[in-house]
């Protein structure tokens, strides 16, 4: 299943939305540009816009909350579990 815990609550995710998820955090302070992350989760053989990792990174931050996904202006984003 596609569930993370919070606080020992468990969210269902999307499988897209825990891919992303999984892969930003399995790559800690790391920042990703988003064609790196329509590389890495869409892959080469779907034709999917930029704007759509922005979209899913929104929906994860709705759901998990604003703090893990922080974005590097002009870069991409980042997984980080410090509070800056």
């Amino acid at each position: 299943s596609y569930t993370v815990n919070k606080n020992n609550v468990p969210i269902i995710l999307p499988k897209k939305e825990f891919e992303l998820l999984f892969f930003l955090a399995q790559n800690p302070n790391k920042v990703f540009s988003r064609d790196d992350l329509l590389q890495n989760i869409w892959g080469s053989d779907v034709y999917v816009l930029a704007r759509t990792v922005d979209v899913h990174i929104r929906k994860v931050r709705e759901k998990i909350g604003e703090d893990y996904i922080k974005t590097i202006k002009g870069v991409g984003y980042k997984f980080s579990l410090d509070k800056e």
